[in-house]
């Protein structure tokens, strides 16, 4: 739950899934050169779909289960077993209602408003206030670190590209036609 908090992966995993998937298909169609592969070699743009998809799927998983794992060893390493214990409790109605499927109109406001009140109450318990000092303070810096590695979902993207395009050519291939992306 702890992890979760820091680093939701769900929603990465889909905003990230949609890039490579629905977004990709969009650029396609929207591409002349792209369009004309299709034309060509019609069926293609599924195949590049596909790759592109389970490419950004596997590598955001793995980079997100680094993530967590760092912030597993983080707090570890830093906090009583009893107080992660109490601080996953804490966080865990805001990490089901962040991995909800299809979160309510108006309710990112609403869960911020019930966590910060969970949180007071919370940092009235014996020793509550430095365990909530202490999850502001590593907030700050995985927002930072978030920043810092935003590049890290763009050379996942890129990847997903490029495994599109070798399945192009993949596919191209196996039709006895020529490779629309040489080089790929």
């Amino acid at each position: 739950m702890v992890t979760n908090f820091f680093m939701p992966g769900a929603p990465l995993l889909q905003a990230l899934h949609e890039t490579c998937s629905t977004a990709y298909r969009a650029k396609l169609s929207g591409n002349p050169a792209d369009l004309a592969v299709e034309r060509e070699l019609p069926g293609v743009h599924d195949e590049m779909v596909a790759a592109a998809s389970a490419y950004c799927d596997a590598e955001g998983a793995t980079t997100i289960a680094r993530w967590h794992n760092g912030i597993k060893a983080d707090w570890r390493a830093a906090t009583r077993p009893a107080d992660l214990h109490r601080l996953a409790t804490l966080f865990a109605p805001s990490v089901r209602e962040a991995q909800a499927a299809q979160p309510k109109r108006g309710a990112a406001r609403e869960q911020e408003d019930r966590l910060h009140a969970a949180q007071i109450a919370f940092a009235k318990t014996p020793g509550g206030a430095a365990l909530v000092n202490q999850v502001l303070e590593y907030q700050a810096g995985m927002q930072r670190k978030l920043r810092d590695q935003q590049g890290i979902f763009a050379d996942i993207v890129r990847g997903g590209v490029a495994a599109s395009r070798r399945a192009a050519n993949a596919y191209a291939r196996g039709k006895g036609s020529a490779e629309p992306y040489p080089g790929s």
